[in-house]
């Protein structure tokens, strides 16, 4: 997703897929992650989940009613978010200049 590529702090889409295997394949396995990897999966799983603009929005295909996705995305956020991960994920996105 190229508009996306930057906003996780990378340069183009080959690394970005990277990206994508290395978050999933480290939650799925429960491996440890840095707090810039659980800044970037939550913030990818939360566009992708809901933004009909640059994620899958109503599209988004998953066994779990939205009804109880909602609080679930909720409570992973409570468990996640932190000022610190948030500044990381801040300062490591940039701006593409045209």
């Amino acid at each position: 997703m190229p508009l996306l590529t930057p906003l996780v702090g990378l340069s183009d889409t080959e690394e970005f897929s990277a990206l994508l295997s290395r978050l999933i394949d480290g939650v799925e396995g429960k491996e440890p992650l840095s707090d810039l990897d659980w800044a970037q999966a939550l913030f990818l799983t939360e566009i992708g989940w809901a933004s009909d603009v640059v994620g899958s929005g109503i599209d988004f295909a998953t066994n779990i009613r939205d009804e109880k996705a909602a609080p679930l995305l909720r409570s992973i956020q409570r468990k996640i978010v932190t000022p610190e991960r948030f500044a990381l994920l801040r300062d490591n996105a940039y701006r593409v200049t045209r």
